[in-house]
């Protein structure tokens, strides 16, 4: 069976971080798929999603997991929630993206002009939000997921694994092969900034529109990265394999 680990941190964490580390416990997850994404709103109400368009929530800190159903099995590699009802889901096969307005009670497919994988998404509000994905994939949407536009990210050879906003306008696209993206006009436009490493990188998180961590796998082990030309301070862990 599945495990699930738990922390304060865990909406800035993977799953898979390491059993021994001190203040890590084991959760159940009743799953046997992979899970690639989880997303915590508060310390007590959280999503995880992954193989099989598996989505599992919990509303006690991953005490209790419970599974939801999502409409679909293909699978999904990022979750995200604007607030205790509002998330979104991304994945592979189509361009899938899927919203609910009721917690994950209900999940519904959204059009996302789009056929390639999606393995990230992230919104600013309930309304502006952007997906990421493979061919160098950037969408957009400005009501919530009910219309996305493909933005133009000036590569179209790389996967791009995260995406993250500080604001709505500040923003930041990574992946393969150590490609970070940069925007200060929600998009319009993406820059190329130095990473220093051809290895890709999974995740991209910033806490202000300075300051902000990428990580990436290395020789088949996590690796944390950070680049003092682009990233001031500090690393950011992220690993989307399977626990």
């Amino acid at each position: 069976m599945k495990t699930i680990i738990y922390t304060t941190l865990i909406f800035f964490l993977s799953l898979n971080f390491a059993f021994s580390e001190s203040g890590w416990i084991r959760q159940t997850s009743f799953t046997t798929s992979n899970l690639f994404c989880v997303y915590f709103i508060n310390s007590g109400t959280g999503w995880a999603c992954g193989d099989s368009g598996k989505v599992l929530n919990t509303t006690n800190g991953g005490v209790n997991w419970s599974i939801q159903n999502s409409t679909t099995s293909l699978p999904l590699y990022s979750v995200m929630f604007a607030d205790a009802n509002t998330g979104w889901a991304v994945g592979g096969g189509g361009g899938t993206i899927l919203k609910t307005t009721n917690g994950g009670a209900n999940w519904t497919p959204q059009i996302s002009a789009t056929a390639t994988y999606l393995t990230s998404v992230d919104f600013a509000d309930n309304n502006i939000g952007w997906a990421a994905g493979d061919g160098g994939t950037i969408l957009k949407t400005i009501n919530g997921g009910t219309n996305w536009t493909p933005q133009t990210s000036g590569t179209t050879g790389a996967y791009l694994m995260s995406v993250h906003f500080a604001d709505n306008f500040t923003g930041w696209a990574v992946g393969d092969p150590g490609r970070i993206l940069k925007t200060t006009n929600g998009g319009t436009n993406w820059t190329n900034q130095f990473s220093g490493t051809s290895d890709g990188f999974n995740s991209v998180y910033f806490t202000d529109s300075n300051t902000g961590w990428v990580g990436r796998f290395f020789n088949a082990f996590t690796d944390v990265f950070c680049n003092k030309e682009v990233f001031p301070i500090g690393c950011y862990f992220h690993n989307l394999s399977t626990i």
